[in-house]
C-alpha cells in the first residue's frame, strides 16, 4: 500500500510540474522578449538570433509551489490536533502520510527559501547583468544558508574505505563547494539547445530511482 500510494504522489507531482512548466515556458519567453532579457551568443553559444532568457522561471516556480503547499501542508497537519482528522478519514496511509509531514516540511521549507534566494539572483543578472563576484558571493551566501540550517554533509562513504565524520566545518566546506560548483556547471554548458535540461533530466531520473529503492521519500519527491 505505502510503494503504491508513495507512485502515485510521485506520479502526480511529475505530470502536474510538467504540464504547469509547459504553458509556462512560452508564457516566459514572451516576457523576457519584451522586458529585453535576450541573449545575443557568443563563443560558447550555437545558436543564431536572440534567445530569451529567463526560462529557468517555467522549471522553478511549479518546484517552488510544489514544495511551499506540501511544507505548509506538512506544518498544518502536525498543528494541533489536525493529526487526528488524517487518522479518522485515511488510517490504512496514516503512518505513511504523518512521517511524510513530520519528516518532509522543514526539509521542503529549506529548498523553498533557497531557491527562491538563486531564483532571484538569477533574475538580477538576466535581466539588468551582475558582475561575476557579486553572483559567485550571493550563490555562497545560500550555500552558507543551507548549511547553518543544519543541511550540510555530514558523512561521507567511500569504497574501500568506509564511512568518513567530516564534522562542521569541513562537511558547511563541502556542502557549499558542491551547490556553488552545481550551479556553475550548468551555467558553463547552457550554450547548446537542450543540453542542460537532458543531462539535468538523465541526473534527476537516477536521484528518483536510487531514491524511491533506498526509500527515501524527500529525494524522490525532489526529483
Amino acid at each position: 500500500m505505502t510503494e503504491i500510494l508513495l507512485l502515485k504522489i510521485v506520479a502526480g507531482l511529475f505530470f502536474g510540474c510538467l504540464f504547469t512548466t509547459v504553458i509556462l515556458i512560452p508564457l516566459v519567453m514572451r516576457f523576457a522578449r519584451r522586458v529585453g532579457a535576450v541573449d545575443r551568443g557568443g563563443y560558447r553559444k550555437v545558436f543564431e538570433g536572440a534567445m530569451p532568457l529567463l526560462g529557468g522561471l517555467g522549471i522553478a516556480l511549479p518546484l517552488l509551489l510544489a514544495g511551499s503547499i506540501a511544507s505548509a501542508s506538512g506544518y498544518l497537519l502536525l498543528w494541533g490536533n489536525n493529526w487526528k482528522w488524517l487518522l479518522q478519514h485515511y488510517p490504512d496511509q496514516f503512518d505513511f502520510l504523518y512521517n511524510l509531514a513530520s519528516y518532509n516540511r522543514n526539509d521542503l521549507m529549506i529548498l523553498v527559501l533557497g531557491g527562491i534566494a538563486i531564483l532571484i539572483l538569477g533574475l538580477v543578472d538576466d535581466t539588468r547583468g551582475m558582475r561575476a563576484r557579486w553572483k559567485l558571493l550571493g550563490q555562497v551566501g545560500v550555500a552558507a544558508f543551507v548549511c547553518l540550517a543544519g543541511y550540510g554533509l555530514n558523512t561521507v562513504a567511500l569504497p574501500f574505505v568506509g564511512t568518513i565524520e567530516l564534522g562542521f566545518l569541513l562537511g558547511s566546506l563541502l556542502t557549499m563547494f558542491w551547490i556553488v560548483g552545481m550551479i556553475n556547471a550548468f551555467n558553463l554548458i547552457d550554450g547548446v539547445d537542450g543540453l542542460a535540461s537532458g543531462i539535468a533530466l538523465v541526473g534527476v531520473i537516477a536521484l528518483v530511482t536510487l531514491g524511491f529503492i533506498q526509500g527515501n521519500i524527500y529525494v524522490t519527491f525532489v526529483g
